[in-house]
């Protein structure tokens, strides 16, 4: 058998990006299950990602397309929708809570679109709803101490039992912030609150989601000191969430904190070494460890879905292998000169990718963790950024 290369990937996740645009921007796939078939913030925004790099004018197209459409049904407060079926006008924020990340991803995009195509119109039309999200942001920090609280089911691991002060979120909303920033300055805005804002959230992520013995200086940016004295130091990677029961590695969380710059060599190489660990170089699990009938935590698992329930043991967030997330892992690993073991990984994205029953492009959602079968639904635009992520082996984010 012939083996398929990186660049026939490409080629076909470009391909499969251009049958999910659309006048209204990227569907989430062009398969027509549940609410796939609409427009998605969070897909959106990292198919646009992708398009983006590709420099191909009907993707880039496409994302200003998926950013408008998000616009025109922000809600009154900021609120960006978590998905859209532009065909009839309805709108959804979230399903047992908003989603957070939404909004964020949303700041993100503008910014990024903006900086690829200089698009002044582009950027006028969208910067007060940037700002309105932006303040509406600020709203759900609830105690006005930087750090987001984040309902359960209010991200993209939206059936996972997780509620709080989660990384992810708020790794994303450091760089929304940032983006802001950018924004304001071509914009000829004053700035400076958000510039010591950013500041001090850098350090607030630094101390606490990597607990240790802090210094005396630093321990203005301890979050809450009963909690923090409770969590486990000395770990091995980036905290879920700050919480002292929290065990489980997130790897889209902790290959953001590597694209962010925000942590040192060391932390790189402990995050490095751990994926390494848990995944024999082989694609990563979205979370880790799994959680099984045994878990303590299973029962509150297997009651919080919105169609069915999916996350059983390997499969979708509970140790599913998402292409999507292995895609921000290359550039990851390129970000901190890994290229070896990035080459190797950008194979293996394109053999998951291809995997299918009718032998053909599948652009799964996600494989199976343990037998490594296709899962999901196929055709999946950010399956295709992934692979788009790992051929270009670009800075995303």
């Amino acid at each position: 058998m012939t083996k398929i290369t990186p660049k026939e990937g490409y080629k076909e996740a470009i391909n499969l990006l251009k049958k999910c645009s659309s006048k209204y921007g990227f569907y989430a796939s062009i398969y027509s299950k549940d609410n796939y078939k609409r427009i998605w913030s969070r897909d959106g925004v990292i198919s646009g990602l992708a398009g983006l790099i590709t420099n191909d004018n009907l993707l880039i197209e496409t994302f200003k397309k998926t950013l408008d459409t998000l616009k025109k049904y922000q809600g009154p407060n900021g609120e960006i929708p978590s998905n859209v079926d532009a065909e009839n006008g309805k709108v959804s924020y979230g399903m047992s809570a908003g989603r957070v990340d939404s909004a964020i991803l949303y700041v993100i995009g503008c910014s990024k679109y903006y900086k690829k195509t200089k698009d002044d119109k582009f950027l006028s039309s969208h910067y007060k709803a940037i700002c309105k999200t932006i303040k509406l942001l600020e709203c759900w920090e609830f105690n006005r101490r930087d750090f987001i609280f984040v309902p359960e089911s209010g991200d993209w691991a939206d059936e996972t039992p997780r509620r709080g002060y989660i990384l992810y979120d708020q790794i994303l909303y450091y760089m929304a912030l940032k983006e802001f920033i950018a924004i304001k300055k071509v914009r000829g805005d004053d700035y400076l609150y958000w510039n010591s804002k950013v500041k001090r959230f850098k350090n607030k992520i630094k101390i606490n989601f990597w607990p240790e013995k802090v210094a005396q200086k630093d321990k203005q940016y301890i979050y809450h000191k009963e909690t923090f004295s409770k969590i486990k130091k000395g770990k091995e990677f980036w905290i879920e969430s700050f919480n002292p029961k929290t065990k489980r590695f997130d790897a889209l969380a902790n290959i953001l904190m590597i694209l962010s710059k925000i942590p040192n060599k060391e932390q790189n190489s402990s995050v490095i070494n751990y994926i390494k660990k848990i995944s024999n170089n082989d694609l990563i699990p979205a979370f880790y460890p799994v959680i099984t009938k045994s878990s303590k935590n299973w029962n509150e698992l297997k009651t919080n879905y919105s169609f069915s329930f999916t996350n059983k043991p390997y499969l979708s967030h509970n140790g599913g292998l998402w292409p999507m997330v292995n895609g921000f892992y290359i550039s990851a690993l390129k970000e901190v000169g890994e290229d070896k073991l990035a080459n190797k990984y950008i194979q293996k994205i394109t053999d998951a990718n291809y995997l299918h029953p009718s032998k053909q492009w599948g652009f799964f959602e996600y494989l199976h963790g343990k037998n490594k079968t296709p899962n999901g639904v196929p055709y999946m635009a950010w399956s295709a950024a992934g692979q788009i992520f790992a051929f270009k082996s670009k800075k995303i984010i």
